[in-house]
């Protein structure tokens, strides 16, 4: 990390982004989506993918067994919407469901 250049972040013109110089920019929406991310207040779109992927749902079914539209699903699982943390938490309760648990019950 060049620590000297990182140091010279400026919020651009507009306002809506933040620049180092004139060849590195992050945008408004790409920082929130980090910061969210890291939180763990979304649920990252390769995760959601794997998911689908690793219990061989197509978008079609995955919209089925989660009650959303699959236009939603398709937004989901190509980055296009934000995943909420709440459908994170159903997909992993899906696992739980179709594919049994074998651990102690509390």
């Amino acid at each position: 990390m060049d620590l000297a250049l990182f140091s010279k972040v400026v919020v651009g013109e507009w306002g809506f982004d933040v620049t180092w110089g004139n060849d590195l920019e992050l945008s408004a929406v790409t920082l929130h989506r980090l910061a969210l991310e890291q939180s763990g207040e979304v649920m990252l779109t390769q995760d959601f993918r794997k998911w689908m992927l690793s219990n061989n749902l197509s978008l079609s079914a995955a919209a089925v067994e989660l009650g959303f539209s699959r236009r939603t699903i398709t937004a989901y699982s190509s980055g296009a919407a934000l995943i909420p943390k709440h459908v994170g938490l159903a997909c992993r309760g899906w696992e739980y469901e179709h594919k049994g648990y074998t651990g102690h019950h509390a």
